[in-house]
């Protein structure tokens, strides 16, 4: 077994991951590869900036318009980051007092809700992206679809780890007290 796969094996209480589990991990590093490299940018983007404002009394059109673009990957995929690690905030005082099996009904019913959810987001995302389509920024010409991309992309993201921890949970594969 490689350093990787029993990494994975201990990880998982001696389980192997599923399909979708690997998947999902793999997206997990995918995507904080491109949430770390987008606020990187931010600080070099605006570094640059500063520095040319300072000395040279000059200033580029197109940060405001790329640091928005940039930090809207950061904000709506970084926060599917927080959903695959199950890291969310979670107000968890009421299924603590609960059995186990009305804790897992509720944990259950939450994670159903909450892929309806992202999933609907994404929807009206994709509906939102078509709308705006034909437009761009006045001032860099960047398209204004790029800004909403992020959302369904995040929200996609996100309804695909929260089907993973339900077919985890309902499999006995995750921790309930864990579970939000």
């Amino acid at each position: 077994m490689s350093g990787r796969a029993s990494r994975e094996w201990a990880a998982n209480g001696g389980r192997r991951r599923s399909l979708l589990g690997r998947v999902t991990a793999a997206l997990d590093v995918v995507v904080q590869t491109v949430t770390s490299l987008a606020l990187f940018s931010i600080v070099i983007i605006n570094t640059v900036e500063v520095v040319m404002r300072a000395l040279l009394n000059h200033s580029f059109t197109w940060v405001q318009d790329t640091n928005l673009l940039l930090a809207s990957c950061v904000y709506f995929l970084g926060i599917a980051l927080v959903y695959e690690r199950n890291a969310d905030i979670a107000i968890n005082i009421v299924p603590e007092w609960l059995p186990r099996r009305p804790r897992l009904t509720l944990a259950l019913v939450t994670k159903v809700a909450g892929i309806v959810t992202f999933v609907t987001i994404g929807y009206f995302g994709l509906e939102l992206v078509q709308v705006q389509l034909p437009f761009r920024t006045p001032t860099s010409g960047i398209p204004n679809a790029l800004y909403t991309a992020p959302l369904v992309v995040g929200s996609g993201l996100m309804a695909l780890s929260t089907l993973r921890q339900f077919i985890d949970l309902a499999a006995g594969r995750e921790n309930l007290d864990t579970a939000a």
